[in-house]
Parts: structure tokens; sequence; C-alpha cells
């Protein structure tokens, strides 16, 4: 388990009694049921001042890999907010600390780093890392594919100035290749030629190709449909929810609905990709809490069985609120039929007519079927 807190604040006393305060953020790893405990700071370095590395805030996201030998940290306020991705091993603490590294001034205010996820991203059978970068690409938005080591791999670019393209990330193999697929979220994104339609959010689903190249290819995309909903904010993969072989995702737009209280939105995937409607809608006026429910999916997390039913569960979080709700998945039925013939030989003797038609009384061929 990780937690994070991007805005821990690091004081230190520098030479001529001046004290260094800084929100150079940090992360805390919990191992081994809960009874070992690391603190993970990578910003804590000479490099002190928002020029450098003292604006940081590591730990605004963060990824684990499935087997939980590897977290990335992304520290989006890096060197006037170019941003950073780290790499850290967690089988060898004194194994090397991988890190991108400061860019060129064009690439200031672009905050690499704001959302991570993992997945297997090229084919080669290890985990790499896609990072959200929201204002690069000249405020077009950016998610880099990084391998363990900081290897840079493929770069995708968002098509909409301002649609903060890559705030939210999430791997899902939708499509049930056994391929790791990119949900993108893109929030701020706003319907072309239409003024009363704005931030309604946009979420991209990348599809992977097939190895050795591992490229994202061709992609599909699933709109909000309310001004200020910030439809994709937050996405998040939900395991295999109805049992059909294909990757399920939730979608959360914390100012959708009725009231502009938050829903989230659940998407079954399929062969051709995600089902074109959300097969669940969830929206803060649907739960009853004794009190006035906001920004309800405003983060959204899944895809562990919390309950021991063998099915993934989603838990939604409302900050405004104060209040975090678990869903529990329902359990699906399997239904499996058969026929079988009555008899050993298996066969209908058309010249045999033994059965009577009720109706007509009519002396018909039959057989027995077991069913």
């Amino acid at each position: 388990l990780v937690a994070c807190a991007p805005r821990y604040v690091f004081h230190q006393l520098q030479p001529r009694k001046v004290e260094r305060v800084e929100p150079v953020g940090t992360c805390y790893l919990a191992k081994k049921n809960m009874q070992e405990f690391h603190d993970l700071s990578p910003c804590r370095t000479a490099y002190w001042g928002y020029h450098r590395q003292g604006s940081c805030q590591a730990g605004f996201s963060a990824a684990l890999t499935k087997d939980g030998s590897r977290v990335f940290i992304g520290a989006p306020g890096s060197y006037y907010w170019q941003g950073q991705i780290y790499s850290f091993s967690l089988n060898d603490p004194k194994d090397k600390v991988y890190k991108t590294l400061e860019d060129t001034k064009k690439e200031d205010d672009s905050y690499l780093g704001y959302s991570s996820t993992t997945g297997d991203f090229n084919g080669d059978g290890t985990q790499g890392v896609a990072v959200g970068k929201p204002r690069g690409a000249q405020l077009l938005g950016k998610v880099l594919i990084y391998s363990w080591n900081m290897t840079n791999q493929q770069n995708i670019t968002g098509e909409q100035i301002g649609a903060y393209f890559g705030y939210s990330l999430a791997a899902v193999d939708v499509d049930g290749d056994r391929l790791d697929d990119l949900i993108i979220g893109a929030p701020m994104y706003t319907e072309p030629n239409n003024e009363g339609k704005y931030e309604t959010g946009r979420v991209y689903i990348m599809y992977q190709g097939s190895v050795p190249s591992g490229r994202f290819r061709e992609l599909d995309t699933r709109d909000g449909v309310n001004s200020k909903a910030r439809f994709g904010l937050a996405v998040c993969s939900l395991g295999d929810l109805n049992l059909d072989g294909y990757g399920d995702f939730a979608v959360g737009a914390p100012y959708d609905g009725p009231n502009g209280r938050g829903a989230v939105y659940i998407f079954y995937g399929s062969r051709t990709g995600p089902l074109a409607k959300a097969s669940q809608v969830i929206q803060a006026e649907d739960l009853s809490v004794g009190t006035r429910l906001s920004t309800f999916g405003f983060a959204v997390s899944g895809g562990i069985d919390l309950d021991g039913n063998q099915y993934p569960d989603m838990v939604v979080g409302a900050y405004e609120s104060d209040k975090t709700f678990v869903f529990k998945a329902r359990p699906v039925a399997a239904m499996e039929a058969s026929t079988l013939f009555g008899t050993e030989r298996k066969l209908i003797a058309l010249d045999e007519r033994n059965c009577t038609v009720v109706q007509t009384q009519k002396l018909v061929a039959c057989t027995v079927l077991h069913s």
C-alpha cells in the first residue's frame, strides 16, 4: 500500500540560519501486512527553490506495479512545474532510483507527473508507466509512456487546447486481447461550435497494438453530456465486473447530475471496445447519506475484492462532503444448458410413429430428450 501527501512541507535550517520551508511532498509505503513502513521523498535534496525541486509536490500521483516490485511517483512541481516522475525498486531499497530530468524552458508549467498508471505498454512482459502531462504540447496535453528505468517509449498528444488531456489515467484490457489499453481523461474538454456546452469532459480509449511494436493505435471516445460536469476527472480500472472476459472501467464526473452534485459512469468492455453507453450511472442523488452530497466522483478506485466474494469492488470519493463510498459488486449467475437423448440409440426412426399429437390424434415419430 502506498499513500502520499503531495503538500507535505519540509523544514530545514540552512546556513546563515535561513529556514527552508518547501512543499516537497512525500509518500509512505506499507509492506508485510502493514508491519513495515518506508518514507519515499525524492525531492528532499540540495536542489531547493521552486526553480528546482523545492515545490515538486512528490506524490501528486503514484502507481504500483502489479507484482508490487516497483513504485512510480509523480512530482509535477519540479523545475518551474515542468514536472518529474521517479521509479523506485521496492525489493532492494539500495537499488538505483531512476527519474526524468529537467527539460528546456518551453516545458515549464506542463505538469509532468500529474497522473500515472502502470502496465505492460510495449509487450515485453515488464511493467512500465504511463504519465500524464496535462499542460504539455502547448496546452494540448500529453501522455508519456516510460519503461521501468525511465526510457521514453511513446508519447500521445491531445487534440484540444485546455482540455487537460492526461489529467487522469487508467490501464485496462478493455477489448480482451490480453494487452493493456489506456483510458485517458480530459475533464475540461468542450464541445466544439456549441457555446452552451463547455467543460463537459471526455475520455479517450487508446488500444495497444499487437506485439512486438506495442504502439497505441486507433482510439474511441466517450463524452460527458452536461456543461461543467468534468466527465473524466477521475478514471479507474474495475477489473472484470461481469466475468465476460473483458476489462471494465469507471469514469468520475464530480459536477454532473441533475443538481451538479456528481456522478460515476461504469462502462463494460467487449471484443470491439467499451460499450457505447454506460452500463450503469450512479448519481449523488441516488445515495441516502443524511446530508447534501457534493463532488461525488472526484476520485474513483476499483479492481480489488474488498469483501471476499470473488468480485471486484469500487470506492468513490466526494471530498467536499468528506465522504468515501464503497460499492460492492453483485455476483453474476453463470448458466449452462445441455440437451441429451433419452435413449442409447440417439436416432429418430421416422417410420416408427409411436407418439400421438393431442389435438389431432395423429401418430408421429418421436424420441425422448433430457435438458
